[in-house]
C-alpha cells in the first residue's frame, strides 16, 4: 500500500485529477498497488505532525493486503491541534465543483473574467 502526500488544501472534485497528490497515487493504481493520496484541509495552521500519526494509525489498523490492487483512497484530514481520536468516514466523489460565479470585469484595455467560489 502506498501514501502519497501530505499536502496542504483538500483535494475536491475537479481539482482531484490534477493535485500533484492524486496524480502520482492514479498512476500507482495503475501498476496494480493500493493507494491513498492524503491532503489536510486547511491553509494555515496546518498540523502535518498530527496529520502524520493518524496517517500512520490508519496504515497500522488495515495492515498490509486489505484492499484489492487497484484500490485507490483520496483521504482528506482535519487540521487539528492534537489527535484525539480517528473516526472516518467513506463517500463518494462530489461531481459538482465549488465555484459558484463567473465575474466579468474589465481592467481598462480588455474583458476579462474571474472564477470565484462566492
Amino acid at each position: 500500500m502506498i501514501f502519497s502526500g501530505i499536502n496542504q488544501e483538500p483535494n475536491l472534485t475537479d481539482d482531484l485529477l490534477i493535485s500533484g497528490t492524486v496524480g502520482p497515487s492514479l498512476q500507482d493504481c495503475k501498476l496494480g498497488l493500493s493507494v491513498n493520496a492524503i491532503s489536510v484541509d486547511a491553509v494555515d495552521n496546518l498540523y502535518l505532525n498530527n496529520a502524520a500519526k493518524l496517517t500512520t494509525l490508519f496504515a497500522k489498523r488495515i495492515g498490509p493486503n486489505t484492499f484489492p490492487p487497484n484500490t485507490f483512497f483520496n483521504k482528506k484530514l482535519l487540521s487539528l491541534p492534537q489527535v484525539k481520536a480517528m473516526v472516518t468516514k467513506t463517500t463518494g466523489l462530489a461531481r459538482a465543483g465549488y465555484i459558484d460565479r463567473i465575474k466579468k470585469r474589465h481592467d481598462g484595455r480588455r474583458k476579462n473574467y474571474l472564477l470565484s467560489p462566492q
